[in-house]
């Protein structure tokens, strides 16, 4: 496994959950696990979050 390199990993879980929610990149905030497997983000998005969920559960 290669080490992880200053967020790059972050950057792209952000872009990845930005491109789930039809939200900007922008809209996406990791709040807490910068270098922790668990991490606690922010979706900033006008839509009932649960509801864009549905597909995934």
């Amino acid at each position: 496994m290669a080490p992880p390199v200053d967020g790059v990993a972050n950057g792209y879980l952000c872009r990845y959950l930005a491109g789930v929610f039809d939200v900007a990149a922008s809209r996406v905030q990791l709040l807490r696990g910068q270098t922790s497997r668990e991490k606690t983000l922010v979706v900033k998005s006008p839509r009932c979050i649960p509801a864009l969920l549905r597909p995934f559960l």
